[in-house]
């Protein structure tokens, strides 16, 4: 997903992609995929749990949101499409029991 992103941004611009600059693309989206599965299945289960303490309605649902949307951003600081990072939450939270 990101390579195809990376193509298109050059193909708009009319510049060539550079193998250096697309292997750079293909190791950040690795890392930010990796590195985000890896805390993310460690830590959203035990987050959840103690969320689900509070039994106010709607808390798991906006605090899936606020992951995806904190995800996305840092999707997008590293230099990602924001979707890779929305995508990664939504693989984080596939793994979740449906009920912590």
């Amino acid at each position: 997903m990101p390579v195809v992103s990376g193509i298109i941004a050059a193909a708009e611009t009319g510049q060539p992609m550079e193998v250096g600059s697309l292997l750079r693309l293909i190791g950040v989206a690795i890392l930010f995929l990796g590195g985000s599965l890896a805390i993310g299945v460690y830590l959203v289960p035990k987050i959840m749990k103690q969320l689900a303490r509070l039994r106010t309605a709607g808390v798991m649902l906006i605090s899936a949101l606020l992951f995806a949307f904190l995800l996305s951003y840092l999707a997008n600081a590293v230099g990602l499409a924001a979707i890779v990072g929305a995508f990664a939450a939504g693989l984080i939270f596939s793994s979740t029991p449906p009920k912590v």
